[in-house]
């Protein structure tokens, strides 16, 4: 019930605006958030941005360091 009211209350939805640009992963155009504090959306779905993530190497690295802890 508080979820309820402070969510009527904040008018969140309202505060987020979309806009058309293309996904830094794959290149298709999305419509993504512009959030207010100033971190805007960059992929088009979950997936592209678990692709980037792999890409960029941070997950090769964690994981060799996870391993090499045991």
């Amino acid at each position: 019930l508080w979820h309820k009211r402070h969510a009527e209350r904040s008018k969140f939805w309202t505060k987020n605006k979309r806009t058309e640009r293309p996904c830094e992963n794959c290149g298709a155009v999305f419509m993504g958030l512009d959030r207010a504090a100033a971190t805007r959306q960059k992929y088009c779905s979950p997936a592209c941005k678990r692709d980037a993530y792999k890409k960029s190497g941070k997950a090769r690295d964690y994981t060799t360091a996870y391993r090499e802890r045991k």
